[in-house]
């Protein structure tokens, strides 16, 4: 491999700095979501569950099923809110990928090596999940 000149050190040091960032971005993102993926999972086992206070409606529990059917409404709103919130986070994390693929694109000539359709696309449907997701928040406090 021939000597690189100061210059082309310097851009061959920035794209690697950039590819790294879009990539830690990319990789905290998919991090966060699965965990939140996760929470809103088992928040809707705990929700729907037969044996669950939420769902309780005996002699013995109608004292106290009103308000478990409250706190129930406020924890399903308060996921629709959060699957929303995620959509705008989603958004601004597809924002700031592409902006460094811009700067990345003009560094790396003919021979793309960060795979940005990947991140982007990804990202994209990590959008349309959490829309989902918040939709069915919205059946599930509908049901109930």
């Amino acid at each position: 491999m021939p000597d690189l000149s100061p210059d082309e050190q310097r851009n061959e040091n920035r794209l690697k700095q950039i590819h790294d960032y879009i990539r830690h971005t990319f990789q905290l993102f998919l991090t966060w979501f699965a965990l939140f993926a996760t929470i809103n999972y088992v928040a809707f086992g705990w929700l729907v569950s037969p044996n669950s206070a939420a769902n309780s409606s005996g002699a013995a529990s109608a004292g106290n099923s009103s308000h478990v059917q409250a706190i129930a409404l406020v924890v399903g709103v308060n996921f629709i809110i959060q699957n929303f919130l995620g959509i705008a986070a989603a958004i601004i994390v597809d924002r700031v990928v592409k902006d460094f693929a811009t700067k990345a694109s003009k560094l790396e000539g003919p021979d793309p090596i960060v795979p940005i359709a990947l991140y982007r696309g990804a990202i994209f449907l990590v959008g349309i999940a959490l829309f989902v997701t918040a939709a069915v928040w919205g059946i599930v406090i509908a049901v109930r």
